[in-house]
């Protein structure tokens, strides 16, 4: 605590008026659009939490949300770190393997997550421990 480093928070929405805009979605968007749009696969893996994928705006590209779900009392929750730290496994394991295809994506099974396909569709894989 007495240090000089303050907590801090970067956040889509916080003020920040310039000529791009009024916030950081404002600021970011068309540039991550353009950028993205601009790959070659037609999948795009979003890994993003909804706060900063919620930045780009429509792509012509087939989109696959992944969440990470916790087992609690029966019923399964997104849990903010949990999900932020799987995120991360998840984006290893893409690398690592080499994993170019939507199906690949559904043999990751870290930290004891896996796939549950009756909680899946094509846009949105769910993983859950």
């Amino acid at each position: 605590p007495l240090d000089l480093i303050a907590p801090y928070r970067l956040e889509m929405s916080i003020k920040l008026p310039n000529k791009m805009g009024k916030n950081l979605y404002n600021f970011w968007q068309e540039k991550l659009t353009q950028k993205l749009g601009k790959e070659k696969s037609e999948y795009i893996v979003n890994l993003a939490s909804q706060e900063y994928s919620s930045a780009i705006e429509k792509l012509n590209k087939k989109i696959i949300n992944i969440a990470f779900k916790e087992k609690q009392n029966d019923q399964y929750k997104i849990i903010g770190i949990h999900a932020k730290k799987a995120r991360g496994m998840m984006a290893n394991f893409i690398i690592r393997n080499k994993i170019n295809t939507p199906e690949d994506l559904k043999s990751f099974k870290l930290n004891n997550y896996r796939f549950i396909p009756e909680f899946s569709s094509k846009e949105e894989y769910v993983f859950a421990r």
